[in-house]
């Protein structure tokens, strides 16, 4: 079995579910702890005719929210963020080919009210892997190990999974490279193996002018504007392992 691991993000790039559509169960790391200028709690979208604009929930205490385990963390519930999103997402993407397809699945999950983060993350993620028809198993982190194991190494963690969850082959993306190594993990009787995206790959962007070059790395909100789920899903396997 195979499995793979990630923080969980606020609407993240392609590459991250082409990841959870690779494996056979994905484990929402929301165990792990929140860092400063991260992904979890923004993401970026693409302005029309402009550079790439990053949009962003609020943290309820954001100064004490660092480092604390992610299913600790709290949103700002007073809300204004969520239409200053939908507002931002309106203005520059109303005349894109899959607006209103979009936009009934990514509304909800803008305004769920729901103040805790992880929650709220997790809920994201399980909806738009339904949406883009994904069968991987979702899991989370804080459900696999209890809170005195949060802190652990990141390789004591993973043993722990490997006893718990059951599986031989754990598929990361190409930055876990930083935190362990294939010798690292065969010790534990792991294959592990990268996801490699292709930083190449390309699809027609509303707000790019002709001529102009595709701009990478986005929300996978930008993806679902321009492509559609049926599109979107067709990228899926659009990478490499190594």
């Amino acid at each position: 079995m195979t499995v793979g691991m990630q923080q969980p993000y606020l609407f993240p790039y392609l590459g991250y579910w082409q990841m959870i559509n690779a494996v056979d169960t994905f484990v929402i790391g929301d165990m792990s702890h929140m860092i400063k200028n991260g992904w979890v709690h923004q993401n970026r979208i693409l302005l029309r005719y402009a550079a790439p604009f990053t949009f962003r929930l609020n943290l309820a205490h954001k100064d004490s929210a660092y480092m604390r385990p992610l299913c600790e963390v709290e949103i700002d519930s007073r809300k204004r963020w969520n239409t200053n999103i939908l507002r931002t997402l309106t203005e520059n993407y109303r005349k894109a080919p899959y607006f209103d397809e979009t936009m009934a699945m990514v509304m909800p999950l803008i305004e769920n009210e729901e103040t805790n983060l992880s929650d709220y993350l997790a809920h994201q993620i399980r909806t738009v892997a339904d949406h883009l028809g994904m069968t991987t198993k979702i899991v989370r982190g804080k459900d696999v190990l209890v809170k005195e194991e949060y802190d652990l190494p990141v390789m004591e963690k993973i043993q722990l999974l490997r006893d718990r969850l059951g599986f031989d082959t754990w598929l990361s993306l190409s930055n876990g490279a930083h935190y362990y190594t294939k010798e690292m993990m065969a010790e534990m009787g792991i294959d592990i193996r990268f996801h490699q995206f292709d930083s190449t790959l390309t699809y027609p962007q509303i707000g790019v002018r002709k001529g102009e070059p595709h701009v990478p790395y986005l929300s996978i909100i930008d993806v679902l504007m321009n492509c559609g789920k049926e599109g979107t899903k067709a990228l899926l396997d659009k990478y490499t392992i190594v």
